[in-house]
């Protein structure tokens, strides 16, 4: 009974001794992880902004989960709406017609990698077509699904600006 008493007092130790070389090493790398996956992030928010500026829908519907939703809060909180991805980008569809030029720039990005998995992206947004223009906040809700970055929601909440 002592004999097992000891070498449980061992294993216990040797445990210890390993966890604390493993577990340093783990938050280092975590570290290097965590700059990756933000840098993905920030790839995808490149990606839906280059793809919105040029008018491709497709592509940009390509960048959200399917099931993802749309948040509008815009005029002092006069024009609010939800709606689901698909109604999102059929209005956009709408407006772009009438659109000649499009541009939006994405600026003042901070990204947030939760858990390794999900990701908020809070960033300041200039919008400009032919007759609007408008500035304000988006707020993209990313999930790492099947190793992919997926935007799972957008709130975006802005006021028009005389030029």
């Amino acid at each position: 009974m002592k004999k097992q008493n000891i070498i449980a007092a061992i294993l216990f130790v040797m445990v210890g001794f390993m966890l604390g070389c493993i577990i340093p090493s783990a938050t280092e790398s975590g570290s290097a992880i965590a700059a990756d996956e933000t840098d993905a992030v920030d790839a995808v928010i490149d990606e839906f902004q280059e793809a919105y500026s040029s008018k491709k829908m497709t592509d940009v519907q390509n960048l959200f989960h399917y099931r993802a939703v749309i948040g509008i809060d815009f005029d002092n909180h006069t024009k609010q709406d939800i709606m689901s991805l698909a109604e999102w980008v059929k209005e956009t569809k709408e407006m772009f017609k009438e659109e000649i030029f499009i541009s939006d720039k994405l600026t003042n990005r901070k990204i947030e990698i939760h858990r390794s998995s999900m990701a908020t992206v809070v960033c300041d947004y200039d919008y400009r077509d032919s007759t609007n223009h408008q500035t304000g906040v988006d707020i993209f809700s990313l999930m790492k699904i099947r190793g992919k970055w997926k935007i799972i929601s957008l709130i975006f909440s802005g006021d028009s600006v005389g030029d």
